[in-house]
């Protein structure tokens, strides 16, 4: 984890510098409480350009599936060409959770508290709260 948060924290430092290529995500709503994002983002001090394919079906739960799903690309920043496809689910888990206890709380303005994980997000995503725990006993 603390490679992860050390990570953000250059991303954050890349955008607040406005560094960072990352438009809006554009999305669908399929079902009025499921999406489907799109979300591009291209750092050039970290060589880093991609793409996350992200969804969220909460009733997919029910039937055995992953509440959010999703793949991630990363691709050569020079010529474009795919070098990974990773799954999303588990990145996704990472950054939230390294964001809770790296660049994310020390932005945050003086005296704000850092919330607790809620009891619908445990509940739908647990993976993503289990990585807040772990990065918050990794600071």
């Amino acid at each position: 984890m603390p490679d992860v948060i050390a990570a953000l924290e250059a991303m954050f430092r890349e955008k607040g510098a406005g560094r960072v290529e990352m438009p809006p995500k554009p999305g669908i709503h399929p079902r009025a409480d499921a999406f489907i994002h799109a979300m591009p983002a291209y750092i050039p001090a970290l060589g880093a350009a991609g793409i996350k394919w992200v969804s969220g079906y909460p009733d997919n739960q029910a039937n055995g599936l992953p509440y959010i799903a999703g793949l991630l690309i990363l691709n050569d920043p020079e010529t474009g060409v795919p070098l990974a496809v990773m799954d999303a689910p588990w990145i996704t888990a990472q950054r939230t959770g390294a964001a809770t206890a790296g660049p994310a709380p020390r932005g945050a303005p003086r005296g704000a508290r850092r919330s607790a994980p809620r009891a619908a997000d445990q509940l739908r995503d647990p993976g993503r709260v289990t990585a807040r725990a772990a990065a918050l006993n990794k600071r």
